[in-house]
């Protein structure tokens, strides 16, 4: 699946929030208002800056009672969140938790902004809190535990699931997220009692049948996994984050056609669906379909900027209600997607990218950076692009940037490593495979591209006191034994055979690549081309036929580029 940031749920809280305390504004009302301060509650079609300015008149002629000034600073924020502006819009929960610290809606809205600024770290203080305050808040257990998943630290987040579900053992929506907790864990079995236990509490709303899928799949079991979508289909056939949930998983088992027939059931629904028309992009973009999917992407951004200008047709309610047992499980990529930063104009540079508009790509990747200037996936991106151009020395000074923003990710070393290699600087690129190496010594792909520079430099081998720190028992370890000599080629070809499709087709392509990539005989001063480049045709050109058109790389292409291994 395309990726990845903040969950459903956490966005629901901070709704549920609010609308509990609706009523307090009652208490403001009875007092004069100026006719600018009644925007801020008014009934109709005013623009969101005219609602801001409401808020703030009421906040300022300090004419309403003090929860009246409560609920003002949360429909400001509520409204400057619609605009993007995120740091207002926490400024306004700063100031009610100031005079309130015991607000538990404004900490879990102000942890709920974090998250929709892509800053989970800066959420976990607020849910310590309301723990702290009212430790049988769920809200502030299943918010936590998104987090700690989306950090993949799972042992923290099944904890808070377990939390949950101590205080409400029937929480259907505790269930399923705990079940997929351990499907990511690496724990289907696991994952399996939660989802069928979910489906004992609550048979009528899908929820652990869609649980179910996702085990099958982590299992490797195709046809039980689409047996359990196809159950959904008559149980909630009008509940969008349903449709969500289930296009999700008909993309992860490679039915796109059924996932974008999902979006377009969500978009009879909702028109006005960024979400859905953002995910349908994707859909299309992995099918190949790229004009179809940059219309999609246009649609979304053209409909974030007319939402800007009205509250009423604000992005997709994928929130759900209040014990909606899929809401907190619908796919993060679709709040990504709909959200008012950088993500389409990221996904659009993608498709752009995908069909050779190299400099479309770039002037999308260049605006969703305008938009946040640390944004590592955008920067990321633009410097692949300036890459294949061929601007070697832009692409290595944008990985340079990636490296300042976070030096501990080793995907940007990697990513640099490529850019060093195609740029014909073997030293550096080795150096910043051994970083990565140091960073994440179990990823398999960073100490097999470490051999193949370390050879091409004619530099020692590392690679067997790296199999020490690796899975030997999963893919690619067949070709790490080909590159140790404890495998022939047509081993490796036969240990690439998989039931899955898809994974079969991946595995087959790395297999022949690493193969000739081993038989390749370092010559002195040859320049290092692209990976596909580098083969003889025999190979090549297979793998070129072969390969599955996509918006974003083939597990095959990431496995055979250095960037993206």
């Amino acid at each position: 699946m395309v990726g990845m940031v903040g969950r459903a749920l956490v966005a629901a809280a901070a709704g549920v929030g609010a609308l509990a305390l609706a009523t307090l504004i009652e208490v403001s009302a009875a007092r004069a208002e100026s006719p600018l301060s009644t925007k801020c509650n008014a009934v109709g079609n005013l623009s969101v800056d005219d609602r801001i300015a409401g808020c703030t008149a009421l906040i300022e002629s300090a004419a309403a009672m003090p929860q009246g000034l409560v609920m003002a600073h949360f429909r400001r924020a509520m409204f400057y969140r619609q605009k993007g502006e995120i740091d207002r819009a926490i400024a306004d929960y700063d100031q009610i938790i100031e005079r309130f610290p015991d607000n538990l809606n404004a900490r879990i809205a102000r942890a709920s902004a974090h998250l929709q600024k892509r800053e989970p770290e800066a959420a976990l203080p607020d849910y310590a809190k309301v723990i702290e305050l009212d430790p049988k808040n769920t809200y502030a257990y299943l918010g936590r535990a998104h987090v700690y998943s989306s950090r993949r630290d799972f042992v923290r987040a099944i904890a808070d699931y377990d939390q949950a579900l101590l205080i409400h053992p029937d929480n259907v929506i505790a269930h399923v997220e705990r079940g997929l907790a351990y499907v990511r864990k690496g724990d289907p079995d696991r994952a399996m009692l939660d989802c069928d236990r979910a489906v004992e509490i609550s048979p009528q709303t899908g929820g652990g049948q869609l649980c179910r899928g996702r085990v099958y799949f982590a299992k490797g079991d195709r046809e039980r996994a689409l047996a359990e979508l196809d159950q959904t289909i008559q149980i909630k056939p009008k509940n969008e984050n349903f449709y969500y949930f289930r296009a999700e998983s008909f993309s992860q088992l490679g039915e796109l056609d059924r996932a974008i027939a999902d979006y377009d059931r969500i978009i009879e629904l909702s028109p006005r669906s960024r979400s859905a028309y953002g995910c349908r992009g994707v859909a299309y973009a992995r099918k190949g379909d790229y004009d179809r999917a940059i219309a999609d992407y246009n649609q979304v951004i053209q409909l974030a900027h007319q939402d800007q200008g009205n509250p009423g047709d604000r992005q997709t309610q994928i929130q759900g209600q209040d014990g909606d047992p899929i809401s907190a499980s619908v796919a993060s990529e679709s709040i990504v997607l709909a959200s008012g930063d950088g993500s389409p104009l990221r996904a659009r540079g993608e498709a752009f990218y995908a069909k050779g508009d190299l400099d479309r790509a770039i002037a999308d990747y260049d605006e969703a950076i305008r938009f946040n200037p640390k944004d590592k996936d955008a920067l990321g991106l633009r410097a692949n692009a300036y890459k294949t151009k061929g601007d070697f020395g832009r692409a290595i000074a944008e990985y340079d940037q990636l490296v300042q923003l976070d030096p501990r990710d080793f995907r940007a070393y990697r990513a640099r490593a490529s850019a060093h290699w195609q740029a014909g600087s073997l030293a550096k690129s080795l150096a910043d495979l051994d970083e990565a190496v140091r960073l994440d010594p179990k990823y398999a792909y960073s100490a097999l591209w470490r051999e193949i520079i370390a050879k091409r430099s004619n530099e020692p081998s590392r690679l067997a006191e790296a199999v020490t720190r690796l899975d030997m028992t999963k893919w690619p370890a067949p070709i790490i034994n080909l590159f140790l000599g404890t495998k022939t080629p047509e081993q490796v070809l036969d240990a690439a055979n998989d039931p899955d499709p898809n994974k079969r087709k991946g595995q087959v392509c790395e297999a022949h690549f690493y193969a000739a990539e081993l038989a390749l005989k370092p010559a002195p001063g040859r320049r290092p081309r692209g990976c596909l480049t580098s083969l003889p045709p025999s190979v090549r050109r297979p793998l070129l036929r072969n390969r599955p058109p996509t918006s974003r790389s083939t597990r095959c292409e990431r496995a055979v580029d250095l960037d993206q291994a």
